[in-house]
Protein backbone atom coordinates (compact mmCIF):
# COMPACT_ATOMS: atom_id res chain seq x y z
CA UNK A 1 0.00 0.00 0.00
CA UNK A 2 1.35 3.40 -0.96
CA UNK A 3 1.00 6.46 1.22
CA UNK A 4 -0.81 9.14 -0.73
CA UNK A 5 -1.45 12.78 -0.02
CA UNK A 6 -2.97 13.45 3.36
CA UNK A 7 -5.38 16.05 2.03
CA UNK A 8 -5.99 14.66 -1.46
CA UNK A 9 -3.71 14.11 -4.40
CA UNK A 10 -4.13 17.71 -5.57
CA UNK A 11 -3.18 19.14 -2.18
CA UNK A 12 -0.31 16.99 -1.02
CA UNK A 13 1.42 18.30 2.04
CA UNK A 14 4.90 16.96 2.45
CA UNK A 15 5.02 15.74 6.01
CA UNK A 16 6.94 13.14 7.90
CA UNK A 17 5.50 10.50 10.19
CA UNK A 18 2.74 9.52 7.78
CA UNK A 19 0.37 6.64 8.31
CA UNK A 20 -2.32 4.96 6.27
CA UNK A 21 -5.04 2.66 7.63
CA UNK A 22 -7.19 0.26 5.61
CA UNK A 23 -10.24 -0.20 7.81
CA UNK A 24 -11.43 -3.28 5.92
CA UNK A 25 -8.18 -5.31 6.02
CA UNK A 26 -6.81 -3.68 9.23
CA UNK A 27 -3.52 -3.14 7.37
CA UNK A 28 -1.62 -0.01 8.36
CA UNK A 29 1.34 1.53 6.63
CA UNK A 30 3.64 3.49 8.88
CA UNK A 31 6.29 5.60 7.17
CA UNK A 32 9.93 5.01 8.08
CA UNK A 33 9.98 8.32 9.94
CA UNK A 34 6.83 7.33 11.90
CA UNK A 35 8.61 4.18 13.09
CA UNK A 36 11.89 5.96 13.83
CA UNK A 37 10.07 8.70 15.74
CA UNK A 38 9.15 5.97 18.24
CA UNK A 39 12.66 4.52 18.25
CA UNK A 40 11.87 1.53 16.03
CA UNK A 41 13.44 0.50 12.78
CA UNK A 42 10.76 0.12 10.10
CA UNK A 43 11.27 -3.65 9.90
CA UNK A 44 10.56 -3.95 13.66
CA UNK A 45 6.98 -2.70 13.24
CA UNK A 46 4.18 -4.92 11.99
CA UNK A 47 1.98 -2.87 9.69
CA UNK A 48 -1.36 -3.68 11.30
CA UNK A 49 -4.06 -1.95 13.32
CA UNK A 50 -3.20 -4.15 16.33
CA UNK A 51 0.33 -2.74 16.40
CA UNK A 52 -0.97 0.79 16.67
CA UNK A 53 -3.52 -0.20 19.33
CA UNK A 54 -0.76 -1.86 21.38
CA UNK A 55 1.28 1.37 21.29
CA UNK A 56 -1.54 3.68 22.42
CA UNK A 57 -1.68 4.23 26.19
CA UNK A 58 -4.71 2.34 27.52
CA UNK A 59 -6.03 5.44 29.32
CA UNK A 60 -5.97 7.36 26.04
CA UNK A 61 -7.76 4.80 23.86
CA UNK A 62 -11.36 5.84 24.74
CA UNK A 63 -10.48 9.47 23.93
CA UNK A 64 -8.88 8.42 20.63
CA UNK A 65 -11.96 6.42 19.58
CA UNK A 66 -14.23 9.32 20.55
CA UNK A 67 -12.24 11.54 18.19
CA UNK A 68 -12.08 8.93 15.40
CA UNK A 69 -15.74 7.89 15.26
CA UNK A 70 -17.24 11.16 13.92
CA UNK A 71 -14.65 11.12 11.12
CA UNK A 72 -15.27 7.47 10.27
CA UNK A 73 -19.03 8.02 10.14
CA UNK A 74 -18.66 11.16 8.00
CA UNK A 75 -19.99 13.59 10.61
CA UNK A 76 -16.80 15.63 10.40
CA UNK A 77 -14.01 15.62 7.83
CA UNK A 78 -10.81 15.91 9.84
CA UNK A 79 -9.47 13.90 12.76
CA UNK A 80 -7.20 15.52 15.32
CA UNK A 81 -6.26 13.93 18.62
CA UNK A 82 -3.58 14.35 21.29
CA UNK A 83 -2.63 11.11 23.03
CA UNK A 84 0.28 9.03 24.33
CA UNK A 85 2.18 6.47 22.27
CA UNK A 86 4.66 3.99 23.69
CA UNK A 87 8.14 4.14 22.21
CA UNK A 88 10.73 1.37 21.94
CA UNK A 89 12.04 2.22 25.43
CA UNK A 90 8.52 1.62 26.82
CA UNK A 91 8.07 5.29 27.64
CA UNK A 92 4.83 7.05 26.73
CA UNK A 93 5.27 10.23 24.71
CA UNK A 94 2.54 12.71 23.82
CA UNK A 95 1.71 12.92 20.11
CA UNK A 96 -0.70 14.93 18.01
CA UNK A 97 -2.33 12.76 15.37
CA UNK A 98 -4.31 14.20 12.47
CA UNK A 99 -5.88 12.77 9.35
CA UNK A 100 -8.99 12.16 7.30
CA UNK A 101 -10.89 9.43 5.48
CA UNK A 102 -9.51 9.27 1.95
CA UNK A 103 -11.72 6.47 0.60
CA UNK A 104 -15.29 5.34 1.19
CA UNK A 105 -17.18 2.42 -0.34
CA UNK A 106 -20.43 2.65 -2.31
CA UNK A 107 -22.38 2.67 0.97
CA UNK A 108 -20.38 5.58 2.38
CA UNK A 109 -18.46 3.38 4.83
CA UNK A 110 -14.90 4.45 5.54
CA UNK A 111 -12.40 2.20 3.76
CA UNK A 112 -9.13 4.10 4.08
CA UNK A 113 -7.83 6.80 6.36
CA UNK A 114 -4.53 8.67 6.07
CA UNK A 115 -2.75 11.14 8.26
CA UNK A 116 0.37 12.09 10.07
CA UNK A 117 1.68 12.18 13.61
CA UNK A 118 3.62 14.90 15.39
CA UNK A 119 5.63 14.16 18.50
CA UNK A 120 4.97 16.84 21.12
CA UNK A 121 7.72 18.18 23.33
CA UNK A 122 6.83 17.89 26.99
Amino acid sequence: MKLGGVFGEDKIIKVRNKWSWNLKTKECVFSDSWCKNLGFEPEEIEHHEDTWKALVHEDCMPHVWNKLMPVLTGEIEFYKCKYRLRNKDNLYIWHLDTGRVTERDQNGEAVKMEGYDIRLAC
